[in-house]
């Protein structure tokens, strides 16, 4: 072909027809034809931003919540690590019996059934605190074993009942 660039235009004088013309200006590229890589590179740079944003945007959602999210252990679990000054929350039966105040202290043990934690609590517990009722507590742990408590959370049953119904 010699030293001249070649094309194939559309000849609109006859449908479907096709010519080739020669180009000007040998060897220089001419403007990007549809179907060429350019059009690929933006989309591939678009979904890349878009990837890297929205992986952005969970990382703060789970930076944001995590300390929102506390779970509680049972009385078992916190006894099988050595958890002694950590902050942590534990939900139990009050064991019945356990339960004694002296002056603003209130000492009384939480059960799993299989393990039994001693729980201090200072200041009032809620009017809804029962031995034998399930509670969720919150504090540290201390040396002893002992949960130095300053947030107490008594659960209930979602059912309500009239004084003197019988279950």
């Amino acid at each position: 072909m010699g030293g001249r660039a070649r094309r194939v235009r559309a000849d609109r004088a006859h449908p479907g027809g096709l010519r080739v013309v020669d180009q000007p200006g040998a060897g220089t590229p001419g403007p990007p034809v549809s179907g060429t890589p350019e059009p690929r590179r933006r989309r591939r740079a678009v979904l890349l931003l878009v990837s890297i944003s929205l992986a952005g945007l969970a990382l703060l959602v789970v930076a944001g919540l995590q300390g929102t999210l506390v779970y509680y252990r049972t009385p078992s679990a916190a006894g099988a690590v050595n958890a002694a000054g950590q902050r942590m929350r534990l939900e139990g039966e009050v064991v019945p019996g356990s339960v004694g105040a002296t002056g603003e202290l209130t000492r009384f043990r939480l059960s799993d059934g299989r393990h039994q934690v001693p729980v201090v609590v200072r200041g009032a517990l809620p009017d809804t605190f029962r031995e034998g009722q399930d509670a969720v507590v919150e504090g540290v742990l201390g040396g002893d074993g002992t949960l130095r408590c300053d947030q107490v959370a008594v659960k209930h049953s979602n059912e309500y009942r009239a004084a003197g119904e019988v279950r």
